[in-house]
């Protein structure tokens, strides 16, 4: 479909396929396209509008094609400086082009902690939904799936330590959550040492209020340190850290079918991986469990986690660097005005914007609310055409949508990447001095 495409530079597989634990049927094929630089601004909206649906009919005949992402030639070695892969080369496959792009350049520092991060998302959002669900011969395999993907991220982190996780041969789901829940409590102690020394924390006041019912006593208390119940019902059941596989094993099995249906089921994590999800892979989090949370058995988690210090903000206004780079020629955006809702569409827009204010003005906040505020008052035109956008999706006018939310992305990753280009001048500069 691409071969004769003169906007493409490089075409590259990655990910599952280049490895020998792709499963047919359920894997997916990513791709990375890679465009040539000196296409202009309609040329590459043409570009992308007509891949994008080439591609959405290509997905009805082959429904294993996954991800494709979409850089132009000077996005893409700042996209993988700040991205979660090591700087060591790449099990990529050139398909298509030259492939010029040096895959084994020194990356920024940072890439264990990004790395971490993307698997914990991974677990939260896609293993720990999918843990939920009926068993079945499928079901398993997607389990499987799911915790390689959080274990090939993981894998360079241990290595470089000089340590190595087993995956084992791990079939019942039970058995590959604990492993991985194992896998990602050793990541953090590793990567621990990159974010910043732990600072002493003052003990906050429980909230004990709005108890309306009575709540669970924990299944196998003696491997738990706390279980935290949100506001939105969510619940946190705190493992302590260092234990074994086993006994992971049996915390999860008492707790299938035995919480209370008027709340979520709770997600199971290691006390230290809670730690660090609260304080380096979204610490905008910290604040929330001050205001709303209910200690519903142990001690309080909050007393023994330091709230995330600025470093915290900075490194998480960082980490949106590679979405922002590649947000403009994204399916999300080309799927803009279908059944996509706006609110994500927002949503990507004050993360862009937010590493936009950090990069130029040295500008963060510890209030996610105060950050949002803030972009709406620096790029004010972004939101006039937002709000144009949402006009245009109201009135059916999709493609009038997706060529004005191009017109507002293109400019930001631009200027990111220009920005970017700055501070690393200046910091050479400043070692040449």
């Amino acid at each position: 479909m691409l071969r004769g495409s003169k906007q493409i530079a490089d075409i590259y597989l990655r990910n599952g396929m280049t490895e020998s634990g792709w499963i047919p049927g359920l894997s997916d094929i990513d791709l990375i396209l890679v465009l040539r630089n000196n296409l202009s601004e309609e040329q590459e909206y043409d570009f992308l509008a007509s891949f994008w649906k080439a591609y959405q009919s290509l997905r009805f005949c082959f429904p294993m094609l996954g991800e494709v992402d979409i850089l132009d030639e000077s996005a893409f070695a700042p996209w993988l400086a700040h991205s979660s892969l090591s700087p060591e080369k790449r099990g990529w496959i050139l398909l298509h082009g030259r492939g010029e792009a040096d895959l084994a350049f020194d990356g920024c520092s940072g890439w264990r902690r990004r790395a971490l991060n993307n698997a914990i998302c991974i677990y939260l959002d896609l293993f720990v939904p999918c843990f939920a669900m009926p068993d079945s011969f499928t079901h398993r395999l997607d389990l499987q799936r799911r915790a390689r993907k959080i274990l090939r991220l993981l894998q360079p982190i241990f290595a470089e330590a000089g340590q190595t996780t087993e995956f084992g041969p791990y079939t019942d789901p039970i058995d590959l959550m604990a492993n991985v829940l194992v896998a990602l409590e050793k990541a953090v102690a590793l990567v621990a040492s990159e974010s910043g020394p732990e600072h002493e924390a003052s003990a906050w006041q429980v909230n004990e209020s709005n108890r309306d019912e009575p709540l669970p006593i924990p299944p196998c208390a003696q491997y738990i340190r706390s279980v935290v119940i949100l506001k939105d019902r969510k619940v946190w059941m705190l493992l302590k850290d260092g234990l074994e596989r086993r006994e992971i094993h049996r915390v999860i099995l008492a707790c299938q079918g035995s919480w209370q249906s008027s709340y979520e089921a709770p997600v199971v994590v290691p006390f230290s991986l809670f730690a660090h999800i609260v304080r380096d892979y979204y610490p905008y989090d910290y604040s929330n469990l001050q205001r709303h949370r209910q200690v519903a058995f142990g001690t309080d988690p909050l007393s023994d986690i330091a709230p995330p210090d600025r470093a915290r903000f900075v490194n998480h206004a960082m980490d949106h660097i590679p979405n922002a780079l590649k947000y403009a020629g994204s399916e999300e955006l080309f799927a803009l005005g279908g059944n996509k809702h706006l609110l994500p569409f927002e949503s990507s827009l004050n993360r862009a914007l937010s590493v936009r204010l950090l990069l130029g003005d040295d500008w963060t906040r510890p209030d996610w609310k105060d950050v949002v505020a803030q972009c709406r008052a620096a790029f004010p035109e972004c939101f006039r055409m937002l709000e144009d956008i949402n006009n245009e999706i109201k009135s059916g006018r999709r493609k009038s949508a997706r060529e004005t939310s191009f017109r507002l992305f293109r400019p930001i990753a631009t200027s990111i990447q220009d920005l970017l280009v700055e501070r690393k001048q200046a910091v050479l500069g400043s070692s040449a001095a």
